[in-house]
């Protein structure tokens, strides 16, 4: 098995980090973030992403 290196998805302006992409085990896809200063690492669907955004960004309004 070859040693592939992590690739990070980054904001298309300013090239700001926002997490690595990956593929779940039941087909889906995911952001995994890493905490900056510590070891915390979080999976997030882009489902449960879209449904923060969506939720934040009325609740907001």
């Amino acid at each position: 098995m070859r040693n592939q290196k992590k690739r990070l998805l980054r904001t298309p302006k300013y090239k700001i980090p926002i997490g690595e992409p990956i593929k779940m085990a039941d087909g889906g896809y995911a952001l995994r973030i890493k905490r900056h200063n510590g070891s915390d690492v979080e999976e997030i669907s882009m489902e449960k992403m879209f449904a923060m955004v969506v939720k934040e960004a009325h609740d907001g309004a």
